[in-house]
């Protein structure tokens, strides 16, 4: 099982952000979407994939290749990310309602795109010191 998670912690974490870039999107583009709007199956998807890419960031962060500052910059805040949406999400599932995200204001969506966009282009690109995973 570890080996399968350090194979796909990466993919996971990139495909999480990307649906991340998806919902941001439509906060973006729909005019009447609110946060209500929101599915809680949307909330459990990023309670699974997020705590697994953030479970495999966090366990794996020694046999990372990290090839310059920049890389070792980001993979500490794409660690805590993961880890605190999924934290956030459990939230929003055990109050089964969605106040917590109305904190975020419309322009948090702005730069969610391509903050996330960012996280699942490094997610997806991320190298092993052996150089394979």
């Amino acid at each position: 099982m570890k080996r399968f998670l350090r194979r796909t912690f990466g993919p996971v974490a990139a495909i999480t952000y990307l649906s991340g870039v998806a919902l941001h999107l439509v906060r973006i583009l729909s005019s009447g979407f609110s946060v209500d709007d929101i599915p809680f199956w949307f909330d459990a998807w990023v309670v699974v994939a997020a705590g697994y890419g953030g479970l495999g960031y966090l366990l794996f962060w020694r046999e990372v290749l990290f090839q310059n500052r920049l890389s070792t910059l980001l993979y500490p805040l794409i660690t805590v990310h993961l880890l605190g949406s999924s934290a956030l999400h459990v939230y929003t599932l055990i109050v089964r309602n969605h106040e917590a995200y109305k904190i975020f204001p419309m322009e948090y969506s702005y730069v969610m795109v391509v903050v996330m966009a960012s996280f699942a282009w490094y997610s997806w690109r991320l190298k092993s010191k052996k150089g394979y995973w």
